[in-house]
């Protein structure tokens, strides 16, 4: 018999770092932390575009267990992210699932 193979998305085949999160699991419980470079998060369109795709992978890989999701440094996020998506309104940010 042939052993089935998931083509869903698990730890082993994703990220488990990107300039918004940083993952790590042990014995099935999964840490995610919120961060920009290394530091409070600053909320941004690479925040919103990325925690999308995070979560739908967080979702799909049966080894998880359960999910912390935390911030870093002193504040879990300390403000918006400078940059192009100060000119977008809320239609267009609605772009993930």
């Amino acid at each position: 018999m042939t052993k089935r193979t998931s083509s869903k998305p698990t730890l082993r085949t994703t990220p488990t770092s990107t300039p918004t999160f940083r993952m790590e699991r042990r014995e099935g419980i999964l840490q995610m932390r919120l961060h920009t470079d290394g530091g409070t998060l600053h909320w941004g369109e690479a925040a919103h575009a990325e925690l999308g795709q995070c979560y739908y992978d967080i979702g799909s890989d049966p080894e998880n267990r359960a999910v912390i999701v935390t911030g870093t440094g002193e504040y879990f996020n300390a403000r918006y992210a400078r940059g192009p998506q100060w000119e977008i309104n809320p239609q267009t940010w609605d772009h993930i699932y």
